[in-house]
This record gives C-alpha cells, sequence and structure tokens, in this order.
C-alpha cells in the first residue's frame, strides 16, 4: 500500500510538472502574439504619424510661400512728394 502511494504521488508530481511546462509554454506563446500584435499596430502609428508630418510640412511651405509673396504689399512704401 506504501508503495502505491509513493506511485501514485510521484505520478502526480510529474502530471503538476508537465502542467507548469505547457502553461509556461502557453503564456509564452500569448506573449509573442501580444507583442506582435502591437508591434503591427505601432508601425501603423508610425506610417500614419510620418504621413501627417509630410502632410503639415507640405502645408508650412506653401504658407511660408504665400507669406512671403504677401510681404511687398503690407510693407509700406516711402512717399514720394
Amino acid at each position: 500500500m506504501a508503495t502505491d502511494l509513493e506511485l501514485a504521488r510521484a505520478g502526480l508530481r510529474a502530471l503538476r510538472e508537465e502542467r507548469d511546462r505547457f502553461e509556461a509554454a502557453v503564456q509564452r506563446g500569448l506573449g509573442q502574439q501580444v507583442s506582435q500584435a502591437s508591434q503591427a499596430e505601432l508601425v501603423a502609428r508610425i506610417d500614419e504619424l510620418t504621413a501627417a508630418d509630410q502632410d503639415l510640412a507640405e502645408k508650412l511651405a506653401h504658407a511660408e510661400a504665400d507669406r512671403y509673396g504677401l510681404r511687398p504689399q503690407l510693407t509700406p512704401r516711402p512717399r514720394t512728394t
């Protein structure tokens, strides 16, 4: 009877160790999937921000060109009498 009990305990230990290994593998797999999803989201956000930056740079260049074009109209000219 004691031998059967020891065998059962050893079997339980082995099952618990196997369970722990499987649980750790699942956690690693899920962590990797989350990391990949997060990485894909970050890449998409970076692309979005880069496009917005380029758009704003173009708008700034146009606004500066307009400002330089209007400057002579706004500068007071000396009067000649």
